[in-house]
């Protein structure tokens, strides 16, 4: 695994009384968006086009969050919505947007199981709530 994570696999075997020795084998490092991407971004914000974003780590929304407070986005960030795959990471997310210090709104948080069709039909769900 990386440097940290969830443990759950290591603690499943620990429960059948099988020895887990975790070994880190890649580093995980906040990604560093290019200048196109942040010009994306603000150009977006500044016509109000509102992004859809999936996030599926802990880590993810980190960088995530990190880069648009770093790029001044955090009134575009809360306009646009979100699609995780856990709760866990939608509690995460909304503790991180809520640290943006920006006016409170109702940023759209939709959690999916993950699978394809729950996907599908988050994204369908914040389309129509778009319209």
């Amino acid at each position: 695994r990386g440097q940290d994570g969830r443990d759950w696999l290591a603690e499943q075997f620990d429960s059948l009384g099988i020895s887990v020795c975790l070994h880190v084998a890649y580093c995980r490092e906040l990604a560093t968006w290019t200048t196109d991407n942040q010009n994306q971004f603000l150009e977006w914000s500044k016509h109000n086009v509102r992004a859809v974003w999936l996030l599926t780590s802990t880590h993810g929304i980190e960088s995530v969050m990190s880069q648009i407070s770093q790029a001044g986005l955090a009134d575009w960030a809360v306009r646009c919505s979100y699609i995780v795959t856990h709760p866990r990471l939608a509690d995460c997310l909304r503790r991180l947007l809520g640290g943006l210090q920006v006016k409170a709104q109702s940023t759209c948080v939709e959690v999916s199981r993950g699978d394809l069709t729950s996907l599908v039909s988050c994204f369908e769900k914040i389309r129509q709530n778009q319209h």
